[in-house]
């Protein structure tokens, strides 16, 4: 568990506790003025990263008992804050506790509204923690941490007065009603004696009940509970002089039993130092007059701190100043009035302490990262090593096979090149015989035409060129197949011939050879596997982009009435 720091302020000076290996150390008392700031700087320095916990115990308390309507989220925090403003605008340390809502009507949230509305107070106190940058972790007042109190107590009435005694702020009265706060006040009292002190308390205790009854708190026919809360001897007197009646019915404790309660007795949790404050094996050193170190006990030297060890702890039980500090130590109370910026420096070291837990996680998360690719590295390499021995194995064996193979005309490491091109050749065989009878047919059609060249090739794209210098050969696939399923089971091929030919006796008569020629391409179209027939020449050059030229009465040669088609057959070779 982390060690805390638990400073108890109010108007004259402060105490200051450390909660730390399940013990409450202290309380080191420095009084206000320069003198105490300063010795309370020295303190800080020793261990500023500590959290620190505020208790303040002044007179300057208000309380505000309203009731809001039932709302949720954003606006409940909005409408609460717009409340806080109206009621104590010139107040930063300020809060609300809800507490229920009403069993009729609309069913209203009750909320308390309260501040400290006197900051100057302990501002000193503050702005020192905040000039070391101290993380504060809240602000906290012992009227809110009485309901704790009363919980340990196991006092279940329905109207409760508790009455504490602290050292130096006095008494303070807290009112709750079925175990709700509802008000809470502080009365200074210095000077008195036993029975003095006892006559006064039975005083306060008619005052708080005639106020409690005019703020509509208690009726004046309710019985009202008071839980007094001092030293055994104080006790004695209080219970002497008991006045109690019908309305008013008084409980006496004190505050060793309450110690034992929090399990902050001397024997079990709370270390009462000799002088000021002996923490055995704690990492603080103090400084000056105040804080003198000798080896792991802190002796505290001054005026301010001669106390005996036996007088000091029966001193310390005699108030309630270190039961709340014991309280705050093991839970803190809802209502907080520190205002975000108190807490700065707290949410700094939370953010601080989260990047350094992501960086620790980052820094294992890597060295398992690596420690897993080592480890896999040496796996692998080991695989590695296996693998090259049994390739080499298997290398001398095939050695071994070669060896004794008889030989053969072709070397055995070709056999399945060869057979691989044989099959390659057998599969891509197209002869153009049924592309010449198909050619044959047509002009069979049109004896007026003949042929004097035919040039042919074998390709996958039905566009390809087809040039003179070509040689009739297996032209590598262009296109691929269209779908998988027709790549698998059928090969496509076509043979593309540019047919040459010439009109026999051609005497001129351009539209008789323009027919013919039109008549064979028409006939090519019908025939069979015969996707694609183009005119590429005609006997007489009609492009519009040639030149018409000549010399008009002269005779002309008539020459000799030449074309070309181009021709696409498809072959359809099924694998064997």
């Amino acid at each position: 568990m982390f060690a805390k720091r638990i400073m108890f302020i109010t108007a004259s000076q402060v105490d200051v506790y450390w909660w730390e290996d399940k013990y409450l150390n202290g309380p080191l008392e420095i009084h206000l003025g320069r003198t105490g700031i300063h010795a309370l700087g020295k303190h800080l320095r020793v261990m500023p990263e500590m959290l620190t916990y505020l208790i303040i115990d002044v007179v300057e308390e208000e309380f505000r008992n309203e009731t809001i309507p039932h709302l949720f989220g954003r606006d409940k925090k909005q409408l609460t804050t717009r409340r806080l403003n109206q009621y104590f605008r010139t107040s930063t340390y300020r809060g609300a506790l809800n507490l229920g809502r009403e069993k009729s009507g609309r069913r209203d949230d009750k909320v308390l509204f309260t501040a400290l509305t006197n900051s100057d107070v302990f501002k000193p106190w503050v702005d020192c923690l905040l000039r070391h940058k101290v993380p504060i972790v809240g602000v906290y007042s012992p009227s809110v941490l009485g309901g704790r109190m009363l919980q340990k107590l196991n006092i279940n009435h329905q109207n409760v007065l508790l009455i504490t005694h602290q050292k130096s702020s006095g008494i303070r009265q807290t009112f709750f009603h079925k175990k709700r706060l509802k008000l809470s006040r502080l009365v200074p009292v210095a000077g008195l004696n036993e029975q003095q002190y006892a006559g006064g308390i039975f005083s306060e205790i008619e005052k708080t009940r005639r106020y409690l009854s005019r703020l509509q708190l208690l009726n004046f026919d309710e019985v009202l509970d008071v839980c007094f809360v001092s030293d055994k001897t104080t006790a004695g007197a209080i219970s002497k002089n008991n006045q109690d009646t019908e309305l008013t019915r008084l409980h006496v404790v004190t505050v060793g039993d309450l110690e034992s309660e929090f399990g902050s007795n001397n024997a079990g949790g709370l270390r009462h130092a000799e002088g000021s404050c002996r923490a055995e094996g704690s990492s603080y050193r103090a400084e000056g007059s105040s804080h003198r170190a000798e080896g792991s006990s802190h002796r505290a030297e001054g005026s301010s701190h001669r106390a005996e060890g036996s007088s000091h702890r029966a001193e310390g039980s005699r108030y309630c100043d270190q039961v709340y500090a014991r309280i705050l130590s093991l839970k803190r109370p809802t209502l907080n009035y520190a205002e975000p910026a108190i807490k700065k420096y707290k949410t700094f070291r939370e953010i601080r302490m989260g990047m350094h837990a992501s960086s620790t996680l980052l820094l294992v998360a890597a060295i398992i990262w690596s420690s897993m690719n080592i480890i896999e590295g040496f796996l692998l390499e080991n695989y590695s090593g296996e693998i090259r021995a049994s390739s080499v194995f298997i290398q001398g064996e095939y050695q071994k096979v070669l060896a004794n193979t008889p030989e053969t005309p072709i070397p055995p490491v070709g056999l399945k090149e060869s057979v691989d091109i044989a099959k390659s050749l057998k599969d891509g065989k197209a002869m153009p015989g049924k592309l010449m009878r198909a050619i044959s047919t047509g002009l069979n059609v049109s004896t007026t035409l003949g042929v004097e060249k035919i040039q042919w090739l074998v390709s996958s794209d039905p566009y390809a060129p087809v040039e003179l210098e070509n040689k009739n050969r297996l032209n590598k696939p262009i296109i691929p197949a269209t779908t998988p399923s027709e790549a698998d089971s059928m090969r496509t091929l076509y043979q593309i011939a540019l047919i040459k030919g010439r009109l026999g006796d051609f005497s001129g008569g351009y539209r008789k050879a323009f027919n013919a020629v039109d008549k064979l391409a028409s006939v090519l179209r019908r025939q069979p596997d015969i996707v694609d027939v183009q005119t590429m020449k005609l006997p007489f050059d009609v492009n519009s982009k040639s030149d018409l030229h000549g010399h008009t009465g002269v005779n002309v040669t008539i020459s000799k009435a030449g074309f070309v088609l181009r021709v696409v057959f498809k072959v359809n070779q099924e694998k064997t």
